[in-house]
């Protein structure tokens, strides 16, 4: 019901039945700020959008989305599957399930085996599925989760739209940083006006307790295994 690209009511309601303020309250004790596009907001400023500009689409609203639903007649008999990789997102579904009964919306949670689901993922055989994704240093991969072909583990998060495909690789081709900043937030602004699958809520603080006597440290902004060719360990 979500990845018809013509008909944003379905993915729409999604966004206005999430009360993400309450999400960073109730799973993160408050250390966490709210998304303001498709990206998480620690990548570099230029990447990302302004709030102001964009708090029309990330609205919090219940009653918009009881109309939506209504309006495509949506069978409130019917679950919506919300599938987990393990429990570490457990706490994070049964909020969304709770936000989303107060509308009369069924949410069933299922955990299951990643190298069970991630294949399936990418043939789009989902309901729903939250979890959480990697600091990437770059909004390479996030913006590839938004493309037909994703080239990720994890798919079914795009429109197919060919003109957001066409957006996601000439950015991924554009090296001038300037441009390629201007291109990804405007990539962000025709994602969210579509009401993109990819729903980013928010993002958590990351606290890192550091020993006084350590020196130079530099932390990394993504936490999965990139190759680094300038640092070699004999």
């Amino acid at each position: 019901p979500w990845s018809n690209p013509a008909d944003i009511r379905m993915r729409q309601a999604g966004y206005r039945l999430t009360d993400r303020q309450q999400m960073i309250e109730l799973r993160y004790s408050g250390s966490g700020v709210l998304t303001s596009g498709v990206l998480a907001m620690g990548q570099s400023k230029e990447y990302l959008l302004d709030p102001k500009e964009t708090e029309q689409y990330l609205k919090y609203d219940p009653a918009e989305a009881k109309r939506l639903l209504d309006a495509v007649g949506w069978d409130y008999n019917r679950e919506v599957v919300c599938e987990i990789i393990g429990t570490q997102n457990q706490s994070g579904a049964e909020i969304l399930k709770q936000q989303w009964a107060r509308i009369g919306l069924k949410l069933r949670i299922e955990v299951v085996n990643a190298g069970e689901f991630l294949p399936r993922s990418n043939r789009g055989e989902y309901d729903l599925f939250h979890g959480s994704h990697p600091q990437y240093d770059s909004p390479q991969a996030p913006m590839r989760q938004n493309h037909s072909d994703s080239r990720l583990a994890y798919g079914g998060t795009a429109l197919g739209l060919p003109e957001i495909d066409a957006m996601i690789e000439k950015a991924e081709k554009t090296v001038n940083f300037e441009e390629n900043a201007k291109l990804i937030r405007d990539l962000q602004t025709e994602l969210l006006k579509r009401y993109t699958p990819y729903y980013n809520i928010l993002t958590p603080y990351n606290q890192v307790l550091v020993n006084n006597k350590m020196r130079n440290l530099e932390i990394e902004s993504a936490n999965t295994s990139l190759h680094r060719a300038d640092a070699w360990l004999a």
